[in-house]
């Protein structure tokens, strides 16, 4: 059976510039986008306005993945159930997602990150979201900085990534899930193979 990859979209709801959409794109197997209404109680619930941007915010981005042959998949449950059993219902191999810095966010993404790896699925998590991530930058003594402008200089100093394009080059085409605010049914998934050009 072939290799399958699942990218785990949170608050990233973009394709270009989305390197853990990226990551499994480069892998050159079937790909699922999974957007979960994450019911775990040590998260903040959205309100009205959120959802109505919510679900303007994933219908745009079923059409767009749709045009690179990927298809989205929105489940409701708790984050860890719902993101094992698709891991389960596809076979992947591999889970990817952009992180999150909140203390229950982190939290929930590293017992993930535990459960898939017990399971043999690779879990890698991306930088996302930030210049410079905060384990990766400290003072001389080691201490993270307390003052902007030392900061800046330090980060200056770097490397930094440019931001990635949008991913082409697929042939497959999909066409959009509808997303209308109600969870899909429980189980249900999608998957569709993506077809590079040479």
């Amino acid at each position: 059976m072939a290799e399958a990859s699942i990218v785990w979209f949170r608050n990233d709801l973009r394709v270009a510039d989305n390197p853990a959409l990226k990551a499994a794109l480069d892998r050159r197997n079937p790909v699922t986008a999974l957007y979960v209404h994450e019911a775990d109680s040590a998260l903040r619930q959205r309100g009205a306005a959120s959802r109505w941007w919510l679900h303007q915010s994933l219908d745009s981005l079923a059409e767009t993945l749709a045009g690179l042959g990927v298809r989205l998949a929105v489940e409701t449950g708790h984050s860890q159930e719902t993101v094992l059993a698709a891991a389960r219902a596809h076979t992947a191999t591999a889970v990817f997602w952009n992180r999150r810095y909140g203390p229950a966010e982190r939290g929930i993404d590293a017992a993930i990150k535990r459960a898939l790896g017990t399971r043999l699925i690779e879990a890698q998590s991306c930088n996302g979201h930030l210049l410079v991530e905060p384990w990766d930058i400290a003072t001389g003594e080691g201490k993270p900085y307390s003052v902007f402008t030392p900061f800046w200089r330090a980060v200056k100093r770097r490397d930094m990534a440019r931001p990635s394009p949008r991913p082409a080059g697929h042939t497959a085409a999909a066409k959009p899930l509808p997303v209308d605010g109600k969870p899909c049914p429980r189980g249900s998934f999608y998957l569709v193979t993506l077809r590079h050009q040479p």
